[in-house]
């Protein structure tokens, strides 16, 4: 959109040379990568033999100069911190991570959509308890939920034990 390319049902009639040009530096590059990844494949190879306390010290010093230059600011360094304690805690109650950062990405989506339905309903809560597909995905939602809460209580109280 930027040079004036707008994407779109017509975009291939609009702008088919642009478009062929694209596809054949794409696959250009995917034959460029096979040959220069199959020659390095065999050095790749030898990073897994790199020890784990060098591996972690070096994602560390990345981690805090990447936070650190993004916006040149401190505080940025310690939000990186305060997601990394965060992070190991969830991993220490056994949650899963992926979930859980689909759920931030995708909460605000969620929120959006809400609102969407509610000024399309007048405000009106029950359309989503009206319409059959909503009240499925309600159900199915409040379900797993139960679930996994019961599946987490029930492993804590092996722990316990």
């Amino acid at each position: 959109m930027i040079k004036g390319l707008v994407p779109g049902p017509r975009f291939m009639e609009d702008h088919a040379p642009l478009l062929y040009a694209l596809f054949a530096v794409l696959f250009i590059s995917n034959i460029f990568t096979l040959f220069v990844g199959s020659f390095f494949i065999r050095y790749a190879r030898r990073l897994t033999n790199i020890p784990r306390s060098a591996l972690y010290a070096c994602i560390l010093v990345f981690s805090i100069l990447g936070s650190y230059v993004y916006n040149g600011n401190v505080f940025d360094v310690w939000v990186m911190f305060c997601f990394g304690i965060f992070g190991y805690v969830l991993i220490k109650m056994s949650l899963n991570l992926p979930t859980l950062i689909v759920a931030f990405f995708l909460g605000e989506l969620l929120e959006e959509k809400v609102r969407q339905t509610l000024l399309i309903s007048n405000g009106d809560w029950t359309v989503f308890f009206t319409r059959p597909l909503a009240l499925l995905f309600i159900v199915l939602t409040v379900v797993v939920t139960y679930l996994y809460i019961a599946k987490i209580k029930k492993a804590a109280s092996r722990v316990v034990e």
